[in-house]
């Protein structure tokens, strides 16, 4: 084996030992956010991340029809990480599929939040004066269910966060053979 490819070697190595080893804090940091959720918090410091895909949804279907640009920002802010998703199935790497899968539902947990202010629109609103909820739920005459569809997704949320976290530990202490040959290569 030339020089080279030993060094290309050792730092593949390197790379893989040392993301196993950041998979448990991961795991750790994800169960201590659906901990937070758990227990009732509104705010989580993931939140700021998802605020701002949710009105980058917006910003990028101005173009569109009032509906679309006000769902396009529940949309973007839950399939943005499962974009992540989709590239880490693609590169074999089932730990990051399902922490960004886990970060999707997390994202339902504050969209759950803004669907149950849809009627008493008390959140404050961020990028202008339409609160995206009460126009669509009002559209589609069901703003009487504004609560109830909101207890719906938050259930999913935090059904799919407790799924994945078992999923991840599991990743993280049992890996299978393949689990450890996960592509570092751009």
């Amino acid at each position: 084996m030339k020089g080279s490819q030993q060094a290309e070697l050792a730092l593949h190595r390197l790379a893989l030992r040392n993301w196993r080893i950041l998979r448990l804090p991961v795991t750790a940091l994800l169960t201590w956010i659906t901990v937070e959720h758990l227990m009732g918090a509104d705010w989580v410091f993931l939140d700021h991340a998802n605020l701002a895909l949710h009105e980058g949804g917006h910003v990028i279907t101005r173009w569109a029809g009032d509906t679309l640009q006000a769902l396009a920002g529940t949309l973007t802010q839950v399939l943005f990480p499962l974009l992540f998703t989709a590239y880490f199935i693609t590169r074999h790497d089932r730990f990051a599929a399902a922490a960004t899968t886990w970060w999707a539902c997390q994202s339902l947990m504050s969209v759950a939040r803004y669907m149950a202010d849809a009627r008493t629109q008390r959140l404050p609103l961020v990028g202008g004066d339409i609160h995206d909820w009460n126009f669509l739920l009002r559209d589609w005459a069901q703003l009487d269910h504004a609560v109830e569809i909101a207890g719906w997704v938050k259930l999913v949320g935090l059904l799919g966060m407790v799924l994945l976290l078992g999923i991840m530990a599991w990743l993280a202490l049992f890996p299978r053979p393949s689990d450890l040959r996960v592509s570092f290569r751009a």
